[in-house]
């Protein structure tokens, strides 16, 4: 699984878990609630969270009663996901490093699969293809 540079030196900062906690991102976070709530159909929908970070979506998702899957390509990010998990009254069915562009679920495994992060970092048209074909697959 590899990773820009870049991209991992950013995020092993560890600033990803507060992001949405500011200004800036809480307008983000609002709108995306806004659209989750919209279109998303009703719990126990099995969702994948792929590129979901420290789950700044996932365990809200959760204690609604959705089973979410939470994979992403940042060990830091799985570790603060793992920590939080112990902590929730509603954990999350799944935490695990992996990568948008190589998927280890069954076919139709999932009936919503989030993509909040990999279509933006990953850089090549073909990286990009690549993981939205796991989706669809």
């Amino acid at each position: 699984m590899k990773i820009d540079n870049t991209i991992k030196d950013y995020y092993n900062k560890g600033l990803e878990q507060d992001r949405l906690t500011d200004e800036v991102g809480n307008l983000e976070r609002i709108r995306t609630w806004d659209i989750l709530h919209r279109y998303l159909p009703k719990p126990p929908t099995v969702i994948l969270d792929i590129g979901g970070a420290a789950g700044a979506y996932a365990f809200d998702l959760a204690s609604e009663g959705y089973q979410i899957h939470l994979v992403d390509p940042v060990k830091l990010h799985i570790d603060q996901a793992i920590r939080t998990n112990e902590t929730v009254s509603h954990p999350l069915k799944e935490i695990i490093l992996g990568d948008a562009r190589n998927l280890t679920y069954d076919d139709e495994f999932a009936e919503v699969i989030l993509y909040f992060g990999p279509l933006y970092h990953l850089t090549t048209k073909k990286e990009r293809i690549k993981a939205l074909n796991e989706a669809t697959a």
